[in-house]
């Protein structure tokens, strides 16, 4: 299954690391062969150990690559955990909000208080 090498900054970091790696080594594949054929190696050998190289970088890479989804996988479970639990916390919060919310409303109901009067009228009601 490909991985999306954007999903995280340390995939594409790493991808591109072993990429940069591998176009050197492609980029000077002829040297290494030269330098493979003067250690007493035929072109075929240095040329198979040249792919072979090739390989174990690729194999690394991939390795390296499935290393770290797996980490961002299982750090990715457990945020999404932690909001799944803030967010259940902030219903639970919620509903007991409404809940004082609505036995203040009916304890208003029952127990209207009393009428407010402006300091005029109250005034107005003193010398009367």
């Amino acid at each position: 299954m490909p991985i999306d090498i954007n999903l995280d900054r340390r995939l594409e970091n790493a991808w591109f690391h072993h990429e940069w790696y591998i176009k050197n080594l492609k980029r000077n594949r002829r040297s290494v062969i030269q330098i493979e054929m003067s250690n007493g190696k035929t072109p075929w050998e240095a040329s198979e150990a040249f792919n072979d190289e090739l390989k174990r970088i690729e194999e690394m890479r991939r390795v390296e690559i499935d290393h770290l989804y797996s980490l961002i996988q299982t750090e990715n479970r457990e945020k999404q955990k932690m909001e799944q639990e803030e967010q259940q916390q902030r219903k639970r919060d919620l509903s007991a909000k409404r809940e004082r919310q609505r036995l203040k409303r009916e304890e208003i109901k029952m127990n209207p208080p009393a009428p407010r009067r402006s300091a005029r009228v109250a005034n107005k009601n003193k010398t009367d």
